[in-house]
């Protein structure tokens, strides 16, 4: 008979994978936590772990990677700021332009986009030039 012990852990309230080879193109999102157990993982997708305000005290917040052969990581893995991240590899681990974010923005504000850049850059200009003719440049 099977004895069923309690999770020394505390509550876990998100979402867990297990698979032989993962590829992440995608998206893996959950509230609090994200547990992947793999042989091999590779992709250029996203793993989310974000709390929200009606997250109970208690519960294990972040991203867990337990993976036995290698792993290629060059999306985005993004937990709240007090979260945790864990990333036990036995093989190989490499990363050419993933990024690993906590507690900030997921997406860029529109200023700091290129385009929200040539916005400001034009209007600036536009002004600059409005002020120079306004004081008289030949005068």
């Amino acid at each position: 008979m099977k004895t069923i012990t309690k999770n020394k852990r505390g509550p876990i309230d998100g979402v867990e994978i297990y698979a032989k080879k993962i590829i992440n193109d995608g998206i893996i999102t959950s509230d609090t936590y994200s547990k992947i157990v793999t042989e091999d993982y590779s992709g250029k997708g996203s793993v989310l772990a974000e709390a929200t305000s009606e997250t109970k005290p208690g519960v294990i917040k972040g991203v867990f990677f337990e993976v036995g052969g290698n792993m290629q990581q060059d999306g985005l893995i993004k937990t709240d700021k007090d979260a945790i991240i864990d990333v036990k590899v036995q093989g190989n681990y490499s990363s050419k332009k993933g990024r690993i974010i906590q507690g900030e923005e997921l997406e860029m504000k529109w200023y700091t986009k290129w385009w929200g850049v040539l916005v400001l850059t034009i209007i600036a200009s536009i002004l600059a030039g409005w002020v120079i003719y306004i004081l008289g440049w030949n005068k």
